[in-house]
């Protein structure tokens, strides 16, 4: 790849280069385009330029943004060769959502009847949606809490997930909405859903920036909307909006992660928390001593951890951020980082800084990844499921929640397979999930209801484990035998029972018995 880079002109194109249009009239085309570098030194000089709407990148290797003809113009006369690969983001996206509005996906109103229907059907474990603050324009920031008690405000531990900062992030209120039901149906049968609601006060916010997105409802009905900051007007400006992921206190004039530039979708506002709605979420975080929040973000899937206005101070509980993100990444896959690691820019004035560095609270930001900012419909399903592991971690470490770190056997061949005619030994180790709390008198029991199993030595105590710690019961391992006659392609099914401080949980443990016969 040839292009005419030269590192001592940046500084000429620097006070030239043109942002993605924040007009207050109908939404400029977004383009998306991707520019590809042959060296390190291109990438990050790149990286650095002002008014960059970064979507994705590759570390040296390539960046996809959001842009428009202007600014693909002063990019192109900088020397780089950028590539179009979608010249009207709105009608792409727009052209693949079927059905009115937008489609699967939830408008605002269609987000507050949401609420509205979750509540009346489970009254007794939800508050009516509730406003924690208004919007510019005057729309209410509406939340609801979901708990045994909801409308009771209990010592109990509390947590809290938002979505759609960003008003083009449409699937973030999606997977939070997701959550929420999934708690309200599997209450009552769900051992793990019901022990969250009956022992946690989880709060939501499905929707921090509700003028932006209805904004972009106006101007883009049948979805596709690009608009991204909120709707104030900016004096001295023709643009419109503030990035409300950039407008909190902590570390909000930090030289770069954020735009002084009121038309550019990063612009971090004149001064920090001037707009309603980031004032709003901050009294509400700060009149509640939350354990854990999520922010959900999208489109690149991954897990960032403070700091976000730089990656070369590490928090004093970086390990710790670290080792959360990678159990919430158990099962989407998600790389886990500041956000100068994993996506290879800054975000400086961040709610996830801001919760971390002013309130103490553990804050994290997901993104949500994706084909798109508007995905096909036919990813929602998988992104939701994505992004369910991690709120329900989220809310079990909030308070003691004790779980199944590993097992291992001793005894029968020693291959850690239960086998037909062994007597083994069972070593479990339980961790408590918790970041605060300890359990006392913690025992394991072994229950099986199969018939081709003989329990001898069903039960373990392990004392009292501190927060994210382990004990095991390797000095008194449970015990048991199997059958000799247990038929080949039998289930075998253990049933480990985790109590403790009046915590009580079931974990499952099965086996396929012998070999299947193959018909076919």
């Amino acid at each position: 790849m040839t292009r005419r880079f030269l590192v001592p002109c940046i500084a000429f194109w620097l006070a030239g280069l043109v942002a993605v249009a924040s007009a207050a009239g109908s939404q400029e085309p977004a383009i998306q385009a991707l520019v590809e570098f042959d060296s390190t030194i291109e990438f990050e000089a790149f990286i650095a330029l002002p008014g960059l709407d970064i979507m994705k990148a590759k570390p040296g290797v390539a960046v996809t943004l959001v842009t428009d003809s202007d600014q693909i113009a002063e990019l192109e006369a900088m020397g780089y060769v950028v590539v179009v690969e979608i010249p009207h983001m709105q009608d792409y996206y727009a052209a693949r959502i079927r059905g009115d509005n937008f489609g699967a996906f939830h408008t605002f109103s269609e987000t507050v009847e949401f609420l509205d229907a979750l509540h009346a059907s489970y009254p007794s474990i939800t508050t009516e949606k509730f406003s924690i603050g208004m919007s510019v324009e005057g729309r209410p920031l509406w939340a609801m809490k979901i708990s045994d008690n909801p409308d009771v405000d209990e010592p109990e531990p509390k947590a809290l997930f938002d979505g759609l900062h960003h008003a083009r992030e449409v699937i973030t209120p999606e997977v939070v909405m997701h959550y929420m039901t999934w708690l309200c149906e599997n209450y009552g049968t769900d051992q793990q859903a019901t022990h969250l609601v009956d022992n946690r006060e989880l709060f939501f916010i499905p929707i921090v920036n509700p003028d932006g997105f209805v904004y972009n409802e106006e101007t883009e009905p049948e979805g596709g909307g690009m608009w991204r900051k909120n709707r104030c007007e900016n004096e001295g400006s023709d643009c419109y909006g503030v990035d409300l992921n950039r407008h909190y206190g902590y570390e909000w004039d930090y030289p770069v992660g954020a735009s002084t530039d009121p038309c550019d979708n990063l612009f971090k506002g004149f001064a920090p928390f001037t707009e309603p709605e980031v004032v709003a979420f901050a009294d509400f975080a700060s009149g509640r001593d939350f354990g854990f929040n999520i922010s959900f973000h999208s489109v690149v899937g991954c897990i960032l951890i403070p700091w976000g206005y730089t990656s070369s101070i590490q928090t004093p509980d970086d390990a710790l951020f670290r080792e959360i993100g990678s159990a919430m990444a158990r099962y989407n896959g998600y790389e886990v980082g500041q956000a100068g690691e994993v996506i290879s820019y800054t975000a400086s004035g961040t709610t996830n800084d801001w919760m971390y560095g002013v309130l103490g609270i553990l804050s994290v930001c997901i993104e949500v990844g994706g084909s798109s900012f508007w995905p096909m419909e036919s990813e929602l399903e998988g992104l939701r499921q994505d992004n369910l592991w991690p709120q329900i971690y989220a809310s079990r470490i909030v308070g003691p929640y004790l779980a199944v770190e590993d097992y291992s056997f001793t005894g029968g061949d020693g291959d850690q397979e239960p086998e037909s005619g062994e007597t083994l030994d069972l070593t479990v180790t339980i961790e408590n999930e918790g970041l605060a709390h300890a359990v006392g008198d913690v025992a394991v029991t072994l229950v099986t209801r199969d018939a081709y199993v003989q329990l001898s030595n069903a039960h373990s105590f392990l004392g009292s484990i501190g927060p994210r710690s382990s004990a095991s019961n390797s000095a008194a391992p449970l015990s048991f035998s199997i059958d000799s006659s247990v038929p080949d392609g039998h289930v075998l099914e253990l049933v480990l029972v985790l109590e403790g401080d009046g915590f009580y949980a079931e974990e499952e443990l099965a086996w396929l018995m012998g070999e299947l016969t193959t018909l076919f």
